[in-house]
């Protein structure tokens, strides 16, 4: 009888250190508020915040995007007096520093007169996907580079997929992209062009 009790508690202390055992977690992301508490909206999944244990960060830092690294932990957790049983915690939470523009090579630019109104134009790489962005001074089909910094969990109004670019701006590519859709305006343009 004794015995199997032991095994019993042996059982429960080995599973419950299995399910609060941490894991190491490093991702971009957002800051930001909930409630009293700092949370991280980290960039590889966009829907479901993180709880962290920062007490504070410069105001410069909520509300924008930067690395953040620490050790997450799934279990019940609260924020001043209401448990969050959902929502993973960062223990031991760094903020490294805010996220830097960074190259994304040469696109396409690629939408419609009317899309310009709605603030729904893309910038188009095959490498990194479809951006928002707007003209400034270039056509659908013109080829750009572009640096900025991606936002991938952003939500807009333009429901077409594309990610967000932050403190974005444009530099002429001497070589454009090869096309990734041949029907754009900008691939038809590239085919006249040889």
């Amino acid at each position: 009888m004794r015995r199997s009790i032991v095994l019993l508690l042996s059982a429960i202390s080995v599973g419950a250190v299995v399910l609060c055992r941490a894991e190491p977690f490093e991702d971009f992301g957002r800051l930001g508020w909930y409630g009293s508490c700092l949370a991280f909206a980290p960039f590889s999944d966009c829907m479901n915040p993180y709880l962290t244990d920062l007490d504070s960060v410069p105001d410069s830092l909520v509300n924008s995007i930067v690395r953040v690294r620490g050790d997450l932990v799934f279990e019940e957790e609260y924020c001043g007096q209401y448990p969050y049983p959902f929502f993973p915690l960062l223990e031991n939470a760094q903020v490294l520093g805010p996220a830097g523009p960074i190259d994304l090579g040469c696109g396409i630019l690629i939408g419609e007169p009317e899309e310009a109104h709605q603030g729904c134009l893309n910038w188009s790489s095959p490498i990194h996907g479809r951006f928002l962005v707007s003209y400034r001074g270039h056509a659908p089909g013109d080829t750009v580079g572009v640096i900025g910094i991606p936002d991938p969990c952003c939500v807009t109004v333009c429901m077409d997929g594309a990610s967000c670019l932050e403190d974005w701006w444009y530099y002429p590519c001497v070589q454009p992209p090869p096309a990734s859709e041949p029907f754009t305006w900008g691939a038809l343009k590239h085919r006249f062009k040889e």
